[in-house]
């Protein structure tokens, strides 16, 4: 017999878990790892659950833990490269398999590029922007307020459009 509990994980869990898995292969280095990543993410969610205390949505609630799982994740990722050097073309081949088996066009494929090179709070704000998310829901999770949130928004999209034209161009 489902509880409460698990009804409203698991309803909020087919819900989002496209836009999670997004999120999570975004910050990781090919398809296993993006695979790990979110089963991490949903296991924080499970295990959080209980502390879930309706002041946001569900849905801002679960970003919320997304992004800082991912970030944990790839702050402990940048910590073992410190140790072993990795070479650059072996994560774009990996990161390219994923653009792949998600059927992405070309410009597809340049966006994702360029937004991996985006600083961590850019990136995340970015991709919870791509994912439809309110800017009120994106401000509860980054702990930024909404007109900053816009301001930087704004400012990401300069700098992607940047990023895309000299890819272009170049």
């Amino acid at each position: 017999m489902k509880t409460e509990m698990d009804k409203l994980f698991l309803k909020a869990f087919e819900r989002n878990k496209n836009r999670i898995y997004r999120i999570c292969c975004s910050y990781s280095v090919g398809h296993e790892n993006a695979q790990d990543l979110f089963q991490d993410v949903l296991l924080n969610i499970w295990k959080s659950l209980p502390n879930f205390n309706n002041k946001s949505s569900i849905d801002t609630w679960i970003f919320r833990i997304t992004i800082n799982v991912c970030l944990r994740f790839k702050e402990k990722q940048d910590r073992n490269n410190k140790l072993f050097k990795r070479i650059e073309s072996v994560e774009l081949e990996n990161f390219q398999e994923y653009l792949d088996s998600n059927k992405g066009d070309e410009q597809f494929k340049q966006l994702f590029e360029c937004i991996k090179l985006l600083n961590k709070s850019d990136k995340s704000i970015i991709l919870l922007y791509l994912e439809d998310i309110a800017y009120r829901d994106i401000a509860e999770i980054t702990g930024l307020t909404e007109n900053h949130i816009a301001v930087k928004i704004k400012r990401i999209k300069s700098k992607l459009l940047t990023s895309l034209n000299s890819r272009k161009n170049g």
